[in-house]
């Protein structure tokens, strides 16, 4: 069992890219962020101590890409936005749509966490 906050996404991506064959030298971590506004500027870091010039391309959610874009230039990051994990839905008009969907919960959650880190960072 893992312990609570010891799972990082840049360990998995790490592993996934190693597991295409994408050499090591070519992958940058960035594991010590807690949430985007870190993220942003820890990553910021990790780009001028390796040296790396602008555009950098930024890939997150499509329903988080309006705030990391937002965030990622305030740290002053030039980035190009690159959105993945699109939130569609294929319903048909029938009888079923009209049932309670807990899903539709869950996407209200995200949308809202969206609008209020939003406004949130915009007036930090």
């Amino acid at each position: 069992m893992m312990r609570p906050g010891a799972f990082r996404e840049a360990d998995y991506v790490k592993t996934q890219l190693k597991a295409f064959n994408v050499p090591d030298s070519a992958v940058l971590i960035e594991r010590n962020s807690k949430n985007t506004f870190e993220n942003a500027r820890f990553t910021k870091e990790v780009l001028e101590k390796a040296h790396l010039q602008p555009p950098y391309l930024l890939v997150t959610s499509a329903f988080h890409m309006r705030r990391s874009i937002m965030l990622f230039k305030h740290a002053g990051l030039q980035v190009d936005p690159y959105s993945c994990n699109f939130l569609w839905s294929d319903t048909q008009l029938a009888i079923g749509a009209f049932t309670p969907d807990s899903d539709v919960l869950h996407k209200w959650e995200l949308y809202i966490k969206e609008v209020v880190g939003y406004v949130v960072n915009y007036f930090k």
